[in-house]
């Protein structure tokens, strides 16, 4: 079974679709993911991962990197060129960085850098963890300008593990300086995480959520980072507390697992918030709410594929290698793609770039996109069941760095079974814009065809081609 199916299964599809045009999170909570979730990716990778989850917020940190071509890390030392290039990438899939951290500073001038960096990138909240002697020059700067801060805990005996150690802190200092309580951070300290989030009512400025599975039997600092819902920390209880509090302020995912391939537990943990924000406190406060990594909308699946990784099939019977294709000409084949049908991809193109210029006839435009492994994929109008005999690739017209290389043809009769209809490693493109043609040694009916591209030429981020063709034998 295939990974696409796989993950179908450990979802728990239901049989019936339930429509999800508008997030129903609060807009107040500015719901997103801390991108240290990420860190094993750059920033803007995890813009369009955050984006494919329909997330329109996130949280920097210092020090990812930026992505692309880009040479640097994120935060307040980026240059005036790779603060504009982060703007551009967010504005690109409108989001926002709704909060930066965790940060800290040596004296009052790195306090002013930092947030001067904040107003000129319109982040609202800086998340921070200094000593308690810097707060004083903190909260100066938050009325100056207009910024909150919040202070974050880690696990004890970090400094300000206790919340009662925060309260006190936080009684002389301006009203925009609060705290961030890390929930999973808290768990492990031992706390009632529910109880402290009530009693820190009014100075609640920022909240991580996270989940995580405690072994006291190994004894201290044995733990495992898991989806929200799946742990031991009270999550629903915290949720509770703050819609009962109407809280107002960034909301992140964070996810400290899984560092290589996060993007299914955080899936999971948006889930589960967006399945339970719309119980009553009561409700969720009593145990009732429902776990994250089940779904009724199959569509959802589809759409949270994660874009840059993920639809890479694994576990396909082996066949017989097949033989290098040949550069061959099409005279005896007709073209079944037509624009009545419709094309999807597992990542957004560039502008007018988009995976329905793959199939539209016109080998001058192309599909490029930034990811790898990446697919695409046709479906024939109505569901019609079609047998082809061949298809062709055609190069596009630059990089061949980005032209695939390893890849397999799949066909579906549903748009969720695939069987591998042709496998083909080290192939390599001789030009631009060179149409090579390959044949289908155990051709079959489906509705769907898939071109699931491993890898590209280059081994790099950005994969392309311009024109697929599905063919049958002219009579």
């Amino acid at each position: 079974m295939g990974k696409f199916i796989a993950l179908l299964s450990l979802l728990g599809i239901a049989t019936f679709v339930v429509a999800q045009e508008q997030d129903p999170v609060p807009t107040d909570w500015q719901f997103g993911v801390q991108a240290y979730s990420f860190r094993k990716f750059s920033f803007f990778d995890t813009v369009e991962k955050s984006a494919a989850l329909g997330l329109k917020s996130i949280e920097m940190y210092p020090g990812q990197k930026v992505g692309g071509a880009l040479t640097g890390g994120t935060g307040h030392s980026m240059d005036a060129d790779l603060r504009k290039a982060v703007k551009e990438k967010l504005n690109e899939h409108q989001m926002r960085i709704a909060a930066y951290g965790v940060v800290n500073a040596k004296d009052e001038a790195g306090w002013r850098k930092i947030f001067e960096f904040a107003k000129e990138m319109e982040i609202g909240t800086v998340i921070i963890e200094p000593p308690e002697a810097q707060l004083a020059t903190v909260s100066k700067f938050c009325d100056e300008f207009k910024i909150n801060a919040a202070i974050h805990n880690h696990a004890k005996p970090s400094k300000w593990w206790d919340p009662k150690t925060v309260k006190t802190a936080l009684e002389k200092l301006s009203k925009r300086v609060g705290i961030c309580p890390d929930i999973g951070h808290w768990t492990r300290s031992g706390l009632n995480i529910a109880e402290c989030i009530k009693a820190m009512e009014g100075r609640i400025l920022a909240v991580h959520l996270k989940d995580v599975v405690l072994d006291p039997e190994k004894g201290k600092g044995h733990h495992e980072w898991v989806a929200l819902g799946k742990g031991t920390a009270n999550v629903a209880g915290v949720m509770a507390e703050m819609l009962r509090q109407k809280f107002k302020g960034p909301v992140s995912i964070e996810h400290e697992g899984h560092a290589n391939d996060p993007y299914l537990p955080i899936k999971q943990s948006v889930r589960f918030v967006r399945e339970n924000v719309h119980l009553s406190p009561e409700k969720l406060a009593a145990g009732e709410a429902k776990r994250g990594d089940q779904t009724l909308d199959i569509a959802d699946i589809s759409k949270g594929l994660d874009p840059l990784k993920d639809a890479v099939w694994t576990g396909e019977p082996k066949t017989d290698a097949p033989k290098p294709a040949k550069d061959d000409l099409t005279k005896d084949y007709s073209n079944l793609v037509n624009s009545k049908g419709k094309a999807t991809a597992s990542a957004k193109g560039y502008p007018n770039e988009s995976s329905d210029k793959a199939f539209d006839g016109d080998s001058k435009t192309k599909y490029c996109v930034l990811a790898a492994p990446v697919w695409l994929q046709y479906t024939f109008p109505d569901g019609a069941q079609k047998e082809i005999a061949a298809y062709t690739i055609c190069s596009g017209n630059d990089a061949p760095e980005r032209d695939p290389k390893d890849w397999k043809l799949l066909g579906s009769t549903d748009g969720e079974k695939f069987e591998v209809l042709d496998e083909r490693k080290d192939e390599k493109f001789k030009g631009r814009h060179q149409k090579r043609l390959f044949k289908i040694k155990k051709p079959g009916a489906y509705s769907v065809y898939r071109l699931d591209i491993a890898q590209n030429a280059g081994k790099q981020e950005r994969t392309q081609l311009s024109e697929i063709e599905l063919l049958v034998k002219k009579k």
